[in-house]
């Protein structure tokens, strides 16, 4: 309904405030998004896939704010998918929640990459 079309506009604009943010905020912008996580794992709940799905992209993006990137490879070869999945599963296998979020954002793009290069 109408109501689910203002909740998505609201969670695409959160998505790309934080994949376009900067990588460094404060503290207190940190908090902020932080504070966003209750609100978003509601809407996880929710039948309409939009929603789910950019409700708990905009999570794991927040949570895996909190941890340091890994340093990313420098040779091409590394970049095999086998290699980012093996990744995958370290960065998923952590206790860290910070880390595994992580471990899932890259399988996401891993996903989104194979699923483009596959399409007609």
């Amino acid at each position: 309904g109408g109501g689910d079309d203002v909740k998505i506009t609201c969670l695409s604009i959160l998505n790309t405030i934080l994949e376009l943010g900067s990588k460094s905020r404060s503290q207190e912008e940190e908090q902020i998004l932080k504070d966003f996580l209750p609100t978003l794992q509601a809407l996880q709940t929710s039948k309409n896939s939009a929603i789910l799905e950019t409700s708990s992209h905009a999570s794991l993006q927040i949570l895996s704010r909190s941890e340091p990137l890994p340093p990313k490879p420098s040779s091409p070869a590394a970049k095999t998918p086998s290699s980012i999945f093996s990744e995958i599963v370290t960065l998923t296998s952590s206790t860290s929640v910070p880390t595994i979020a992580q471990g899932c954002m890259l399988l996401n793009r891993l996903l989104t990459s194979l699923s483009l290069s596959l399409s007609p």
